[in-house]
């Protein structure tokens, strides 16, 4: 049944043409590594291989370790830097410097994400792109539409809009995934929406708080991840719709492959609970830092019976943080801000449950808002992209609080 599902193409609907065209666009990727220092003249982002990738990120996971001694060795973290600069060229005097220091790592972490990303989508995505350009597209096959078309007494059609049409299906279907776009008047839209401005009203924590807008909203489906959530957890009556920041770089490869938590070989990067995919009922939480048009995705998350945490575990191993004796299958990191759990949850018109309390403040927390992490990637089902903007407001109190 899932074989025959698989062959099922992708579905476009109107108006999510301009979403492809957005998201697909390789010099997203491009940009982005030029802007984290990345020399691609060097090795080119459609040369990348998955053993680049996994020794980049073998070589910043020993220079975290290396970092988190008492005393770390400067000969020893100069030694390992140009073992990651050996593998992954850097522009101009980046590649010698010594990573010593969290804010260092943490650039080049962003760094080997974004070429993971690329590694799996630029080379298609550049192809792909051809498609756009019309002195790409044949003479021949041109002509011979021209003449079909004057027999039938049609008007030709505009030469770069077929290009355009013909890039905008080859880049639908390398994402292979079914996207449409959401009428505002729909109820799902209309109830989409009150959950991010309520959860938006999270920000007011944050020393720069976004106000969202939403702009626009899409479902999303792809067809093995629904057929594989709805096999596994149809059971689990501890499914929410949550929350998940999307780097817009990674969007293509997100929707093509689906949330994925890091590789074994990857540092954790200051993660509060080690290497899991990690959600939130905040919308402002995942908007943090970044002003302007992006993209906010919303996933049911099949979170089972969770593990309560009130202070992070960074670097703790999964199996550590839920041992088998405790019979858990999430974690839920308590927030300093989080909805009203007194209210309980909504049931949406898509039958998704979302949290329906208004936020409210809980003293003595560490954490700035809810965690809900996870460890395998068959527990997410992506259902729905929000295109917000979001903007800086002055820093206003919590009513109530």
């Amino acid at each position: 049944m899932l074989s025959a599902l698989q062959q099922t193409p992708p579905q476009l609907g109107a108006g999510s043409e301009t979403l492809v065209q957005w998201i697909c666009d390789p010099s997203l990727l491009h940009n982005r590594a030029a802007q984290l220092g990345y020399d691609m003249v060097k090795l080119p982002l459609e040369a990348l291989t998955k053993d680049v990738i996994r020794e980049a990120f073998t070589w910043l996971r020993a220079l975290e370790l290396e970092m988190r001694r008492p005393r770390a060795s400067p000969a020893a973290l100069s030694k390992l830097s140009h073992s990651f600069a050996a593998v992954v060229p850097m522009i101009g005097t980046t590649g010698q410097e010594v990573i010593d220091n969290a804010e260092r790592l943490s650039t080049r972490i962003r760094l080997i994400e974004c070429l993971a990303r690329a590694q799996t989508m630029y080379a298609k995505l550049l192809c792909a792109s051809a498609a756009s350009n019309p002195d790409a597209v044949e003479t021949r096959t041109v002509r011979l539409r021209s003449e079909n078309c004057s027999r039938a007494g049609r008007v030709m059609p505009d030469r770069s809009e077929t290009c355009s049409a013909q890039w905008v299906c080859k880049q639908h279907r390398l994402l292979g995934c079914d996207l449409n776009l959401l009428s505002n008047d729909s109820k799902i839209w209309r109830s989409i929406h009150e959950y991010a401005m309520r959860s938006s009203e999270g920000a007011v924590t944050l020393a720069d708080p976004p106000r969202l807008r939403v702009l626009r909203i899409f479902t999303v489906r792809r067809v093995i991840e629904e057929f594989r959530f709805a096999t596994k957890y149809m059971k689990d009556s501890n499914k929410l719709l949550l929350w998940h920041s999307l780097p817009l770089e990674g969007c293509a490869s997100i929707l093509a492959h689906g949330l994925q938590p890091p590789p074994p070989e990857a540092p954790d990067d200051s993660a509060d609970f080690g290497k899991g995919l990690y959600f939130t009922d905040m919308a402002s939480a995942t908007a943090t830092g970044i002003h302007g048009r992006r993209l906010l995705l919303l996933a049911e998350v099949a979170l089972g019976s969770h593990r309560t945490l009130r202070e992070p575990m960074p670097g703790v191993d999964p199996a550590k943080l839920l041992p088998r004796s405790l019979k858990c299958n999430s974690v839920f990191g308590c927030g300093a801000i989080r909805p009203d759990p007194a209210v309980g949850v909504e049931l949406l018109p898509d039958c998704t449950r979302v949290p329906a309390g208004m936020p409210m403040k809980q003293a003595g927390m560490v954490l700035p808002y809810n965690q809900y992490v996870v460890f395998d990637a068959t527990r997410v089902r992506m259902r729905y992209l929000v295109e917000v903007v979001s903007e800086t407001v002055p820093r206003r109190s919590l009513g109530g609080c």
